[in-house]
């Protein structure tokens, strides 16, 4: 079945979060939004994790992903940063694997997402239907429109999961020098080998502070360092 490689780009600044880290919001006693993304991609059976990273952060994020022994882990220190996740996509091509999934880890979805993903082709889409698509990368007509002002009080399909090939990977490194963003890749890809999507069923983007405590509130009960 060749390596299946999950890949979490951690590298953000967080700019509206004053610079605070967003994987490292708690979400139960000890438990990071990190985490579940890490649950998420070991549910998919992955082989590998790469985690990509900055020189600020690396040292807490290894120190708590030492709990983890179920698949070897690897640091990328992400060189140039973009405000865009190609820069820290981009990192990891030289590492991917015959199938790799992307997940964000400052985000929440059903952990079983990925489930059984690997099988359904080159370039494989989990999108999530959002009434505030001017957050997200959406598709629309076979090709990825980014955070898209105009599109604000529409009902659209965003993405938030990504699989893709080492055929992709491939596409993608030949054509680094073209590409400025995670959407141009994407559409890149969708041209060259196509995509088959899959259901999220919810998807969770903690963009403010708001936004995290009304999914703390939604929880319903109370945790140690979230209220």
């Amino acid at each position: 079945m060749g390596d299946l490689v999950g890949i979490i780009p951690a590298a953000g600044q967080a700019v509206r979060w004053g610079g605070y880290p967003k994987e490292m919001l708690p979400t139960g006693k000890g438990q990071w939004i990190l985490d579940h993304t890490v649950r998420s991609l070991l549910r998919a059976r992955v082989t590998e994790l790469i985690i990509v990273t900055t020189p600020t952060r690396i040292d807490v994020i290894v120190d708590h992903m030492s709990g983890y022994s179920e698949v070897p882990i690897a640091y990328v220190i992400e060189q140039k940063y973009t405000p865009d996740m190609w820069s820290a996509v981009a990192e990891c091509l030289p590492f991917c694997g015959d199938h790799n999934l992307l997940a964000m880890p400052d985000t929440y979805y059903p952990e079983t997402a990925f489930s059984g993903r690997k099988q359904y082709g080159d370039l494989h889409l989990g999108l999530f239907e959002t009434d505030n698509p001017e957050r997200f990368g959406v598709l629309i007509n076979g090709c990825i429109y980014d955070k898209v002002a105009a599109l604000a009080g529409t009902r659209q399909k965003a993405w938030g999961l990504v699989g893709w090939s080492r055929r992709v990977a491939d596409i993608w490194l030949r054509e680094l020098r073209t590409l400025g963003r995670f959407a141009d890749a994407l559409n890149l890809a969708i041209r060259q080998v196509g995509y088959v999507y899959f259901p999220v069923e919810y998807y969770t983007d903690f963009a403010t502070w708001e936004d995290y405590q009304r999914w703390v509130a939604s929880l319903g009960v109370e945790y140690e360092g979230l209220r």
